[in-house]
């Protein structure tokens, strides 16, 4: 999912064989949910993920830049960054700075860190898109910065990997450059040559990443090895947006079982290890899946940027629960573009709103950046 709304959600056809009938769409939230805002001023948040020490570190995918490219239809910079939050005062803090960070100019939608996670004491952090996409650009005409912004976004774009406490990016992986030459190589008929890295999921051994540029869920070994598991189909009938399967997020329940959600609002049960895939919600459910999240009781978590087709609508996104059962309900609604969730040490749901603002109000008229938490 390359043009439309790109960095705003980050952006194959047969139905699965053996899928299990689709279950019906959410139903209303049984009570009110208990909202408040944790901290505000972030730069287009995005994923979620609590420290050892409880701390909630952010992913911010920043503004953009002064480095445009394509005709000025794609400016860059390094204004994306990984920040921590105080949860006791609300105050956020830089935790590594200077990261690869793209804008749509025309669309007004930013892409840079998307997904985090925890595994073993590290966190983990990943990028958008793909360096291919600046094979040729030079400087020329550009501003004096250009070189240390090409050289930034050509090192990290794509990339996994572990943010250390010190604020060092340590690269674990090139995703997004061996996942558009996946594309390349498979050379699918009617499929976009495209990568876009963006839901995170550290385990023992293994990462999951979700892209949503070449639709495939793939597994990062320790040793950096990247192996694509599966790639997610078009939906079906077609819709008017996403086009395409656009996963975005992995989620695993402590019984085991691994979820993946994507754009057109389908949540997909992961077997065989990751190579198969069971839809468990349709595309007509009206959402439009960004994040996922499994708390300690089993039940899974997916935070909807907004509802409805073809486009995007504020205060219509809104959060779902999967429980160990099967039944699914909506948690909470009402949101504005949140996008990525996680459970606290506390129980409650933390999620990232405003997730298409930027720090400073303007785009988003008063609002910026923002993260809520969801009390039980």
């Amino acid at each position: 999912m390359r043009k439309l709304f790109t960095a705003l959600l980050a952006a194959g056809g047969l139905a699965l064989a053996g899928s299990a009938a689709p279950a019906a769409a959410a139903t209303a939230t049984p009570r009110a949910a208990a909202i408040t805002t944790v901290t505000s001023g972030l730069d287009n948040p995005r994923g979620l993920a609590f420290l050892p020490n409880g701390t909630l570190a952010v992913a911010e995918a920043g503004h953009g830049g002064d480095v445009c490219i394509n005709g000025g239809a794609v400016c860059i910079g390094t204004s994306s960054q990984v920040s921590t939050i105080n949860l006791a005062n609300g105050t956020h803090t830089p935790l590594v700075t200077g990261l690869f960070s793209l804008t749509l100019v025309s669309e007004g939608a930013t892409l840079g860190v998307g997904g985090l996670s925890v595994q073993g004491g590290r966190l983990l952090a990943i990028e958008g898109e793909y360096p291919q996409q600046l094979a040729g650009v030079t400087c020329a005409g550009q501003p004096s910065d250009c070189p240390q912004v090409l050289a930034a976004a050509r090192a990290t774009a794509g990339t996994l990997a572990k943010v250390t406490p010190s604020g060092h990016w340590q690269t674990i992986a090139g995703v997004g450059a061996f996942d558009f030459q996946w594309t390349v190589d498979q050379a699918i008929p009617g499929a976009e040559l495209d990568s876009n890295p963006y839901g995170l999921l550290g385990l023992p051994g293994r990462t999951y990443v979700a892209d949503a540029g070449s639709n495939t869920l793939d597994s990062v070994g320790a040793n950096g090895r990247i192996t694509v598991l599966h790639r997610f189909p078009n939906p079906v009938p077609a819709e008017p947006f996403p086009t395409d399967g656009v996963p975005t997020c992995a989620a695993l329940t402590p019984s085991g079982q691994l979820y993946v959600a994507d754009l057109a609002g389908r949540i997909w049960r992961m077997t065989n290890g990751g190579t198969a895939a069971t839809q468990v919600l349709p595309a007509t459910s009206g959402l439009h899946f960004t994040g996922c999240a499994a708390d300690p009781a089993g039940n899974v978590y997916f935070v909807s940027i907004f509802s409805g087709t073809p486009f995007p609508s504020p205060l219509s996104g809104s959060v779902v629960k999967l429980t160990p059962a099967g039944a699914i309900s909506t948690v909470v609604s009402g949101l504005n573009f949140p996008n990525k969730p996680a459970i606290g040490p506390d129980g409650s749901l933390y999620v990232s709103v405003n997730s298409v603002c930027p720090a400073t109000p303007g785009p988003c008229g008063p609002a910026t950046g923002s993260v809520i938490r969801i009390s039980p």
